[in-house]
């Protein structure tokens, strides 16, 4: 039962995803999401929190964030001393993520401030404007 409840919250995630994509432009640098490095790093580190360890891969379908934007808040993140290399893999995913103890503690501030941990917000200032 829980396999197939976690199964539709996925499917679920995934068209979040989908559909926030096709509504806004994703960014491609952390200016360009309008938000700051630390609350970015805050979102990143909840859903760290939330799955243990997460490839580079599952971070962007879970944050909806391009690449070089993780990439940059995990460099961030290790080093404040928040994120660690958890371990290398032979396989295509690659490197896989986890926090460390203070990355943790972090996370945990992080989710008394907001709980939310979906993809990336867009915020209304970047959204198209349409005519009616």
């Amino acid at each position: 039962m829980g396999s197939v409840t976690n199964m539709r919250a996925k499917e679920e995630e995934d068209t979040l995803v989908v559909r926030a994509s096709c509504i806004a432009p994703r960014p491609k640098t952390i200016a360009e999401t309008g938000f700051t490095t630390a609350f970015l790093s805050d979102l990143l580190e909840k859903h760290l929190f939330e799955a243990g360890a997460l490839t580079l891969g599952a971070m962007i379908k879970r944050t909806a964030l391009a690449g070089p934007i993780l990439e940059e808040i995990l460099n961030f993140l290790r080093r404040e001393g928040r994120v660690e290399i958890r371990t290398r893999t032979t396989d295509e995913h690659g490197l896989r993520y986890a926090l460390t103890d203070r990355g943790r503690l972090s996370a945990e501030a992080a989710l008394t401030r907001s709980g939310y941990t979906g993809p990336a917000p867009v915020p209304l200032s970047s959204m198209p404007l349409r005519r009616v």
